[in-house]
């Protein structure tokens, strides 16, 4: 229903003059634009109507004014009303504040609790409340989504959102987690459901380390020792072996490793000796 008419002759009509109960006796609209006992002031109630029907038989319960165009006093009927208003409305087919099926009004402390600007937990008594606040600051806020003709509450997730991790939609994940547990190797948020970037390319599985039986083994550079200790040749300090020294006349061969310092020494002596160099010819 239209807040107001537009140019509307008579403020009767005005979004504020015809909310709350709207009356009828045997079909004659005796009374509207009021909530009696609800107590609801102000503006914030202007898109609640609810609508009475009564038979002239409960007079005596619902005192009319003689001319029938007010109610002066409610009997037990006013219980009965809030007996009906009590009724559950709602559920998950509605969008939010309203995808709870609660009781439309309870006449308690807790159904009467508002949401607030700072604090906008929805009341899960009763709905009057969050009819209430849903224009003002502590109400729910559509926001137009990007991805489809619609509007979504905030945290609604857009049923064509395209999880950037996983490529799904609809899956449950948002835009700061991916929900998807890869049925290969068992992590969430690390996969898709074609492909499982915690297999090995070797053996298809998957392991704790990076280190796969079946991966080739890496070459070595030439610079690294390949006795096991893998550190530069110059640095090595593995089992070297024996020196070997041929002098065969005027020719001189020398094999000779870095811990054998001393052999080394003796070694060049010799050579030196049998090719006729003093070593301070070597400076």
């Amino acid at each position: 229903m239209d807040r107001a008419p537009p140019n509307g002759p008579s403020k009767r009509l005005q979004s504020d003059s015809v909310a709350g109960f709207f009356f009828y006796r045997d079909d004659r609209l005796i009374n509207y634009g009021q909530f009696y006992d609800l107590n609801v002031s102000a503006n914030e109630a202007n898109s609640i109507r609810i609508e009475v029907q009564y038979p002239s038989s409960l007079d005596g319960q619902i005192k009319v004014s003689a001319n029938k165009d007010r109610i002066k006093k409610f009997g037990d009927a006013w219980e009965e009303i809030l007996r009906g208003l009590d009724q559950k409305a709602g559920g998950s087919m509605y969008a939010p504040p309203f995808q709870n099926e609660i009781s439309f009004f309870v006449d308690s402390a807790e159904g009467w609790k508002k949401p607030t600007s700072k604090k906008k937990a929805q009341n899960k008594t009763a709905h009057f409340p969050n009819v209430l606040v849903r224009d003002g600051n502590a109400g729910v806020k559509y926001m137009e989504c990007p991805l489809c003709p619609y509007a979504h509450a905030p945290g609604e997730i857009c049923p064509e959102f395209e999880c950037p991790i996983c490529k799904q939609k609809n899956s449950g994940c948002t835009g700061k987690k991916c929900t998807f547990t890869c049925p290969t190797c068992s992590k969430t948020g690390e996969c898709t459901p074609t492909t499982c970037n915690n297999q090995c390319k070797h053996c298809g599985g998957t392991h704790k380390s990076h280190l796969c039986p079946k991966a080739p083994k890496p070459k070595v550079p030439k610079t690294i020792c390949d006795g096991g200790c893998g550190q530069e040749r110059s640095a090595c300090k593995c089992n070297q072996g024996d020196n070997k020294a041929t002098i065969k006349g005027p020719k001189v061969i020398l094999r000779m490793y870095a811990n054998n310092k001393q052999q080394n020494i003796d070694d060049l002596k010799s050579a030196l000796d049998r090719l006729g160099i003093q070593p301070d010819e070597l400076k």
